[in-house]
Parts: structure tokens; C-alpha cells; sequence
């Protein structure tokens, strides 16, 4: 931290409770860049406050009173720097985007609001979803949160005439990769004060929206539809959140079985922004369950161009979330299997195995190899399967055959050999091995091969 006045730009704002598994994490990721440390703390009975002291935060108390934007509001009236920067106790500041928050840091004649984005961690750390918050802003004496949760500083920021920019700052957020029970617990916390807020301002399209979500995440999309259409219906968003709440609503209707409307709302989503993920994926959705094999193959190709687009590029709806290419590919090769271009599919099972480099669609590929006669790729599959650890006597033997087929005599021994090192007592695999010493000229090994089966019958 920062001792000098003069020099304090930045001031880290939190609200706490009961976080130590999380706040040592978080407080680390911003070491040496915030020069004051706000920690408002609301009622913790582990060991959260003695490590917010460790890294020297200056700690105040907050009576709870169901109301986020409160508590938050509290936290700022303590910050002093001209920047504030906040962040729950579950998110971190990627180490890539230290010098990218300090360069957004700089002297602006009017307010400056940053868009950063969030990274929910889920599944282990195996998948994400990203999303967009405000979360840097100049201090000013009108900007303050609204919204008693899922608060915002965007509104009062725009009253306020904030510049609004995007900062390239990437939060990663660990908290949504719960366990069940504790998802459901969380949920079942957040219900009342979404209503509260619903009750409250009946045309707050984004209360509609938030308890939706809430109510999606509980398993009931019938209830959550309800709210979100009305908030669709309200039409407060900004382009990129209404094609994310369209997305959204598709996909609620897909859970429901109501597919025409689905695919509305997705076309509706699309109408904003071609260049996306998830309104192109409900499409190819509602083409595969009403058998329309040919659309559905359009969509998949048109979702492996959007991918590779979107990989490379920014995301125009910061929700969006992308499927591996290597399982659109799959995708892709059961619809040809399913039209009957046995060719294509096999070319798309193994464009997905080598955009994966692991030993998916081998069974597929197999059978598509030996149905066109494609002995070259056969071999070279199953050798590669072989080389990652494939060890099954299957494909040892679906590998021999193939190279015997392809007059590669050598190479078939040296697979039937290493066959026979797992399969010693195997009468099959001995006669095999024996009958390519034979046909290499090998007759002695052929023959003591042949003698030991004998003996052991």
C-alpha cells in the first residue's frame, strides 16, 4: 500500500462475511496496486478479519439489513483514492491484468466507468462463463449503488455522465463452482430479496431478469419464464444484455419442450447480433430434435466458423459461452452419419479427434474406416490410439489385420508380439504370430510358437 496521499490512486472496496477460505486468495491478487484497502465487514465469526489485517486493510462494521447496495454504498464512504476498484472475496485479478489495471488508472477531466470481465470458474476448473460488471470507477460524490442485490453503479455512473470504457481487466471468480447443497443454499438466500426488489419496482426489467435466473438455477423454468418475459417485455437493456436475456429465454423454452418458441427467440437474439454462440446452438438444437438433419448440419458448420471468429475475437454478447470446437466437430460427424455421407462423417470424426489430440470417436472412426475400405486411415488411427495409451487387445488385433491387409507383414509381427506379451496363453493371438514368422521365413520361431500352444492343449 501506498503511503504517500499524494501518490494513493486506487482504493480496493469489499463487503465481507465469514470469508477466510476465500479473502487471503483475493487480497494477494491485488497486492502492491491498491493503495487502500476498504474491508466492510458484516458480521464474521471465523477468521476473515485477522487475515484482512494481515495485508494491512483498514476494517469497519456494517449491520446487515438485506440490502446490498447499502452495505457497498458503506464501503465507499471510507475509500480516499480517486479510483475505487471493487471485488468479492471469491474473485481474483489475473496476474496478465496487474499492468493493464494500473495503465487504466489515469487523470480524466469527467468520470471514467470500466467494464471488466468476470470469469466464473466451474466443474473444477475444467469450463467458464464470462460475463461483463462495472467494477473500476472514479470516485465522485453521486456515484453510488442501486439494486439490493445484483447491485449496480452503471445507473447512478450514467446520471452522473461517466465515461463509460472498457478496461481489458479479466476477474476470475471461484465462488459458483459449489457443491449442491450449497448452490441450493445460496439460492434459497438470494430468493426473498429478488422478490423484495420485483415488489418493490414492478418495471425494474433488471429484478425480472435476476429472479428468473434465480428461479432457472432452482429447476423451474416454467416460473422463471414468466419473469423473464416481462423483463424482455420492459425493454430497459442494452443490446448485448437483451440478446443475452433472449439466449436465455430460448433456452428456458427448450428445458420446457416448447421448441417454436425457442427458435423465435433465438432468431430474435440472432437479429442483433449474427456473430454469436448461443442463439445459433438453441437453432441447431431445435433442428436435431425435429430430425431436420440438413439444417442441422448448417448450424453446426455455422457454429464452428462463429467459434473459431469468437476465439480470436471480442465477444459482442459477454455472456456468450463457447463449446470446443473438437465437440462441434463430433456434433458434426454423427448428423453426416445420421444423413448417410459415410465419407463426410468420417472426415469430421477425425477432425475432431486431431483438433482434441486425444483418442475420442475412435469406435466411429473404426467403423467408418473398415464400412468405406479405408485402410491408411484405419492403420494410422489405431496406431495413434495405441501411442496414447490405448492398450486394448481390440485394437492390437483391428491394427494386425489391417497392416496384413496392407501387405506390411513386419509391422503386423511387431503389433501381434506385443500382443502376445499381454495375451501369452491366447491360442488366437499365438496362431497369428506364428503364421507371420511363417510368412517372413521364420519357420523355427513359427513352430516353436505352434509346439508351446500344443503343449499347453
Amino acid at each position: 500500500m501506498n503511503g504517500n496521499p499524494q501518490k494513493a490512486r486506487l482504493s480496493l472496496c469489499m463487503i465481507v462475511k465469514n470469508e477466510e477460505e476465500f479473502l487471503g486468495d483475493c487480497l494477494n491478487s491485488v497486492k502492491g496496486l491498491a493503495d487502500q484497502l476498504v474491508i466492510v465487514d458484516t458480521g464474521s465469526t471465523d477468521k476473515t478479519l485477522q487475515i484482512a489485517e494481515t495485508f494491512g486493510a483498514e476494517i469497519h462494521h456494517f449491520k446487515w439489513c438485506d440490502d446490498f447496495a447499502a452495505a457497498r454504498n458503506a464501503s465507499l464512504g471510507y475509500a480516499r483514492c480517486k479510483w475505487v476498484l471493487w471485488m468479492d472475496a471469491d474473485e481474483r485479478l489475473r496476474p496478465e491484468c496487474r499492468e493493464t489495471l494500473i495503465n487504466c488508472l489515469k487523470n480524466y477531466t469527467k468520470p471514467v466507468l470500466y467494464t471488466v470481465s468476470i470469469r466464473s470458474i466451474t466443474d473444477g476448473g475444467k469450463n467458464y462463463h464470462d460475463s461483463d460488471a462495472h467494477r473500476l470507477f472514479t470516485r465522485h460524490p453521486a456515484i453510488r449503488f442501486e439494486g439490493i442485490i445484483h447491485e449496480q453503479i452503471s445507473y447512478s455512473a450514467r446520471k452522473a455522465g461517466a465515461k463509460e470504457m472498457e478496461s481489458g481487466i479479466i476477474l476470475d471468480h471461484v465462488g459458483y463452482d459449489l457443491d449442491e447443497d450449497s448452490q441450493k443454499k445460496k439460492l434459497l438466500r438470494n430468493q426473498p430479496l429478488i422478490e423484495k426488489m420485483v415488489a418493490a419496482d414492478d418495471r425494474n426489467a433488471y429484478a425480472h431478469f435476476w429472479l428468473a435466473q434465480n428461479l432457472s438455477q432452482q429447476n423451474k423454468p416454467q416460473e422463471a419464464l414468466k419473469y423473464m418475459e416481462r423483463s424482455l417485455a420492459l425493454e430497459r437493456f442494452t443490446p448485448s444484455f437483451r440478446a443475452s436475456a433472449l439466449n436465455i429465454t430460448a433456452q428456458l423454452y427448450t428445458r420446457v419442450g416448447e421448441w417454436q418458441k425457442a427458435v423465435k427467440y433465438a432468431r430474435e437474439s440472432l437479429q442483433l447480433f449474427t456473430m454469436q454462440f448461443g442463439a445459433e446452438y438453441i437453432l441447431y438444437l431445435a433442428a436435431e430434435h425435429e430430425g431436420k438433419t440438413t439444417e442441422a448440419i448448417v448450424h453446426l458448420e455455422t457454429l464452428i466458423k462463429n467459434t473459431r471468429y469468437l476465439l480470436r475475437n471480442p465477444k459482442k454478447i459477454s455472456t456468450d459461452t463457447l463449446a470446443p470446437v473438437a465437440d462441434l466437430l463430433g456434433a458434426l460427424g454423427k448428423q453426416y452419419y445420421i444423413s448417410g455421407d459415410h465419407h463426410k462423417a468420417l472426415e469430421k470424426f477425425l477432425e475432431a479427434r486431431k483438433e482434441a489430440g486425444d483418442d475420442r470417436h475412435l469406435k466411429e472412426i473404426i467403423a467408418l474406416a473398415q464400412t468405406e475400405n479405408n485402410l491408411r486411415v484405419l492403420s494410422e488411427t489405431l496406431t495413434e490410439s495405441i501411442a496414447m495409451g490405448n492398450q486394448s487387445a481390440e485394437s492390437f488385433d483391428t491394427l494386425g489385420i489391417t497392416q496384413i491387409k496392407q501387405k506390411r507383414f513386419e509391422e503386423a509381427l511387431e503389433t501381434y508380439e506385443l500382443l502376445m506379451q499381454r495375451l501369452p496363453e491366447n491360442p488366437y493371438v499365438a496362431k497369428r504370430t506364428a503364421s507371420l514368422y511363417a510368412k517372413l521365413g521364420d519357420l523355427e520361431k513359427a513352430e516353436r510358437i505352434l509346439v508351446h500352444l500344443a503343449q499347453q492343449n
